[in-house]
C-alpha cells in the first residue's frame, strides 16, 4: 500500500498566487458588476437587479475560490472537514452580503 505524502506548503502557497494573478482582474470586474447591479447605478442610473446582484456575488466567491482551492490541491492537502468548513464560510459570507443589500 503505498502512502502518498503531502508537498511543501510553500508550493501550495506559490500556485495559489499564481491563480490570484491570473483571476484578478476577473473577480474584479465581477464584484463591479454585481455592486453595479445592486445599486443600478454605474455610470448611469437605473433600476437595481438584485437577482443579477446575487449572480455576480456568486460568481466572485467562486473566483476568489479558485486560488484557494488550487494551492490546497497542489500542496496535496485532502481534508473534507475543510472544504465543509470553506463552503459554510462562504455561504455565511454571500448570505450576509445579501443581507446587507436587502434582497433575502
Amino acid at each position: 500500500m503505498k502512502v502518498e505524502r503531502r508537498r511543501s506548503i510553500a508550493l501550495g502557497l506559490i500556485v495559489g498566487a499564481a491563480v490570484l494573478a491570473l483571476i484578478a482582474v476577473p473577480a474584479v470586474f465581477t464584484a463591479m458588476a454585481a455592486v453595479a447591479s445592486f445599486s443600478g447605478c454605474f455610470l448611469a442610473c437605473s433600476a437595481p437587479e438584485p437577482v443579477d446582484g446575487a449572480l455576480w456575488t456568486g460568481l466572485t466567491l467562486v473566483l476568489l475560490a479558485l486560488p484557494v482551492v488550487a494551492g490546497l490541491m497542489a500542496a496535496r492537502v485532502r481534508s473534507m472537514r475543510g472544504g465543509l468548513m470553506f463552503l459554510g464560510f462562504a455561504a455565511v459570507l454571500l448570505g450576509g452580503y445579501l443581507a446587507l443589500q436587502r434582497v433575502i
